[in-house]
């Protein structure tokens, strides 16, 4: 059972609004091997609806009307036939409530719940078919409202929908999503719209005698594929499928990553931040990355407005980026507003034992990169300081650059110093007295991070460079000049759509900052570091 809370009378939910996309020419959809189907049934359709305010002892056909300032708990229940449910693959229910009323949810006297919890939803996605029966069958909700009005007021009618998902409609609603990759492995995320198994089909390319891979997912709405390279083969495509029944849903086939293609002294990968919000920004800014063509990305934070509402991953993240998260492998670094989300370790493949891991690094070719959650405690002692230093003092790599969302050295105010010339923010401190220390003792390249929505270079004088790159699509911060008091180390401050292009050749990497419409406003070259 939920916890309950209570939400102003008339207060429904939000229709979802489709933000408009840039007129960028896009790759490929990789879902363009899904075909069109009819759509599906809403089986609350001419449902009858009956309400109780005494917990379910009496049931009237007539809403409540809720007197000013009364709170009442209600009990809503829709009666319904169904001929056969067997050819159902899921259900999805839309309550008409605010995603923020906690509603206590059952079918036919079984209690069902979302996916996630600590989730809220438009749609709840999942549930299972199998809670119907042939011939009457009843939906009761229980929620609490409020009226803040000064007169009676009656409940609206209710806008429930239940959907009923055959095999013809089972979709891919997120991703393919490609993951880290490595010399023997590459991973992929998704999910479907009905808990159903997935299964990863690889064939590879210039391979003769190898044969196909085959790797399944179990049934359910989120999936995690590893797939583990055939000996000697490097070069895959690769499509994703979903059967029910008779009918078979894919993607189209796609290019799966190469390791040879950073291991030749040659590396180009993308760092980026701070997507959320405005959707068709994200989308051009997602598409300028594709077209730069790099091995992977590094994503630093604040993808979604708000973590927690599962429809955001979709509307703010995953849709506007469809085509760049299917061909670019992409390394993922929390930041604040993913709110320690359930949902974020299901989305993303990080090279740690598990997948699911939000400290990591991993050397591709000449470089060794680093994701850590910078929100949580590296001071000495800890295990992620211990981690942090041996990962460091380990490397022989060319080039180390560390991803944290939060920055070290900005011109924001928050930035800046308290009385006793230590950053009034505990992060910031933490990233100046901890952090960077770490990287000039181990003579690191860069730190390179987003939350702040321009971008920043800063040249500290011990070595290691700063940079803000916080353009990936959010709503963007007025300030065009560094502020020298907080940040005396600032090259300079600007602030547009952007991300950053890293390109390594044998001793050399350089960076260059571009918009959408492919402008480059700033460069930095580094030289292989020395090992210390």
């Amino acid at each position: 059972m939920h916890k309950r809370s209570v939400t102003p009378l008339l207060v429904l939910a939000a229709a979802l609004l489709a933000a408009p996309l840039a007129c960028t020419q896009a790759p490929a959809d990789p879902l363009k091997g899904a075909t069109s189907q009819p759509p599906p049934v809403d089986l609350l359709e001419g449902a009858t609806w009956s309400y109780s305010t005494d917990d379910g002892k009496t049931f009237s056909a007539e809403g409540p009307t809720v007197d000013p300032g009364e709170k009442v708990v209600i009990v809503a229940a829709a009666k319904f036939d169904v001929a056969d449910p067997a050819p159902i693959a899921g259900l999805t229910l839309t309550t008409g409530l605010s995603p923020q009323v906690a509603t206590d949810l059952s079918l036919n006297g079984k209690p069902f719940a979302p996916p996630l919890k600590e989730m809220t939803y438009r749609e709840i996605p999942g549930v299972d078919p199998a809670l119907l029966v042939s011939g009457p069958n009843v939906l009761t909700m229980t929620f609490g409202i409020m009226n803040g009005h000064d007169e009676a007021r009656p409940l609206p009618p209710m806008t429930t929908t239940l959907i009923a998902l055959k095999g013809e409609n089972v979709a891919f609603q997120t991703g393919p999503a490609l993951g880290y990759f490595d010399a023997e492995h590459f991973t992929v995320t998704c999910r479907t719209n009905v808990p159903i198994a997935v299964t990863l089909r690889a064939r590879p390319i210039d391979a003769k005698g190898a044969a196909e891979i085959l790797v399944a997912s179990d049934k359910a709405l989120m999936h995690r594929v590893k797939v583990k390279r055939a000996q000697g083969v490097d070069a895959y495509e690769f499509r994703l499928e979903a059967a029910f029944g008779k009918a078979v849903t894919t993607t189209d086939w796609l290019m799966a990553p190469r390791w040879s293609d950073v291991t030749d002294g040659t590396m180009r990968f993308a760092a980026a931040a701070d997507s959320r919000t405005i959707p068709h920004q994200w989308r051009a800014v997602s598409l300028a990355i594709a077209a730069a063509k790099p091995q992977l990305l590094v994503f630093a934070g604040d993808m979604v407005t708000a973590g927690r509402s599962d429809w955001e991953w979709d509307e703010q993240y995953f849709g506007p980026a469809k085509e760049m998260l299917a061909t670019v492998p992409t390394y993922a670094v929390i930041g604040n507003h993913e709110e320690e989300a359930p949902v974020y370790p299901e989305l993303f493949y990080t090279p740690t034992p598990d997948g699911r891991g939000k400290n990591w690094s991993q050397q591709v070719g000449d470089v060794l990169l680093i994701g850590i959650v910078g929100h949580t405690s590296f001071a000495p002692g800890t295990d992620n300081h211990k981690w942090l230093e041996r990962t460091l003092a380990e490397s022989k790599a060319k080039f180390i650059f560390l991803f944290n969302h939060y920055p070290g050295w900005s011109s924001r105010g928050t930035t800046a110093l308290n009385e006793q010339g230590v950053p009034r923010d505990k992060i910031t401190h933490q990233s100046r007295t901890i952090l960077m220390p770490l990287l000039e003792k181990y003579n690191a390249t860069a730190y390179v991070a987003g939350h702040h929505h321009y971008y920043e270079r800063s040249e500290p004088a011990a070595g290691v460079t700063s940079i803000i790159t916080g353009g990936a699509g959010a709503p963007m911060s007025s300030r065009s000049q560094p502020d020298l008091t907080n940040n005396p180390h600032s090259k300079g401050v600007v602030s547009r759509l952007h991300f950053c292009l890293f390109e390594v050749s044998g001793d050399t990497c350089t960076m260059k900052v571009i918009t959408p419409d492919g402008e480059v406003f700033d460069t930095r070259t580094w030289q292989a570091r020395e090992v210390k």
